[in-house]
């Protein structure tokens, strides 16, 4: 979070949160992003940016080696005139490191993007818009300790409906993203009972649930910003 005082007086807001359940089998992740401003240096006061994304990804281990992973997204920019974007997508990944302490995944697949605008001065009676996109990208954890992980993830977005590599389109389609981030973690957790009987702590500590929640991230790079829709 972000506030200045004095003459004028802004706020800026960027919450994340992402919560994974890990298993031998699968890993379920569920993440969320919440993107707000505003901004009275003249007045009146304005919002300078309202934007929400989230999503939910599962990968399940069909080997010792491969997974298969599928995913929803869901978006809303205030400032984009986009009312939903909805991404379903899936595909193939490899576990090219995967130890007690580390993994290292490289992944890719395919998704269907439907986004709903609503209407403007271009676009009278609003837009509706749905194309293919393949999905390319690599994933790396690493626990430093008992209560902390570092997280880095690169992940492409080409546009297959309309080709023409990482470059926006002529005319109303989405900047393809190159998304690079990296994360810390927390890793909350806490016993079912209060005061478990000795000699059976770890057993019961390893039947919760880990929570891993965003508690710093950066450094990050996000080229074409996340999903951006260029309307020119």
């Amino acid at each position: 979070m972000s506030v200045t005082r004095g003459n004028s007086a802004t706020l800026a807001y960027n919450l994340s949160a992402k919560a994974v359940r890990a298993t031998s089998r699968d890993k379920i992740t569920v993440y969320s992003t919440a993107i707000y401003a505003t901004d009275d240096t003249t007045p009146p006061s304005r919002t300078t940016a309202h934007a929400i994304r989230g999503g939910i990804r599962v990968d399940l281990n069909v080997s010792e080696k491969l997974f298969v992973f599928g995913f929803t997204d869901f978006e809303y920019d205030e400032f984009q005139d986009l009312n939903l974007r909805n991404v379903l997508g899936g595909g193939l990944g490899y576990h090219v490191i995967k130890t007690k302490n580390t993994t290292f995944d490289v992944f890719g697949g395919g998704d269907f993007e439907q986004e709903y605008f609503s209407a403007d001065a271009a676009f009278p009676t609003g837009l509706t818009r749905k194309t293919g996109e393949a999905v390319l990208g690599e994933e790396f954890d690493t626990k430093l300790n008992n209560r902390a992980t570092l997280s880095e993830k690169l992940s492409l977005f080409p546009n297959m409906s309309n080709t023409g590599g990482l470059s926006p389109p002529v005319r109303c389609n989405r900047v393809d993203q190159t998304q690079v981030v990296a994360s810390l973690a927390g890793d909350l957790q806490r016993p079912l009972l209060e005061r478990p009987v000795a000699g059976a702590q770890e057993e019961r500590r390893a039947a919760v649930d880990r929570l891993a929640v965003d508690i710093w991230q950066g450094p990050a790079l996000d080229v074409g910003h996340h999903r951006v829709t260029d309307r020119i």
